[in-house]
């Protein structure tokens, strides 16, 4: 998906400019500029959306190997991050995940917290001399 500016065709007066794209579902997306200064403001949205669109992109390509990496530190394995692909590194993942639970149910229990001091009113205050 990338969105471009176009001058909008039904405005009379030519003072309209529109950011549009296509998503990959064929859903569209437009946002309509108007008044002064609206091709400025329709073009830096669209470098705008550009941007954030490709980061998103470039995170889902990294989600994959940041999740390798993850799994290699809670695993603590000294071997190499297992390749990104295939059903068995979520299985790994949550093994990874179900041996953490269990050493966190092993800890000790913490201590109860200390119930708050009981607020007196000050006719409750009895004056002690």
């Amino acid at each position: 998906m990338n969105y471009v500016a176009t001058k909008s065709k039904d405005c009379p007066d030519n003072s309209e400019w529109r950011a549009e794209a296509v998503g990959s579902d064929g859903e569209c997306y437009v946002t309509i500029f108007c008044g002064p200064e609206a091709e400025r403001r329709a073009k830096a949205y669209v470098r705008w959306q550009n941007r954030a669109l490709k980061i998103a992109e470039k995170i889902k390509r990294s989600k994959a190997l940041v999740t390798a990496l993850l799994l290699a530190l809670i695993c603590g394995c000294s071997q190499p991050a297992p390749k990104p692909a295939g059903p068995d590194l979520a299985d790994q993942l949550a093994d990874a995940q179900q041996r953490q639970r269990e050493e966190q149910a092993n800890l000790p229990k913490r201590r109860p917290p200390v119930p708050p001091m009981p607020y007196f009113t000050p006719d409750q205050i009895i004056d002690i001399r």
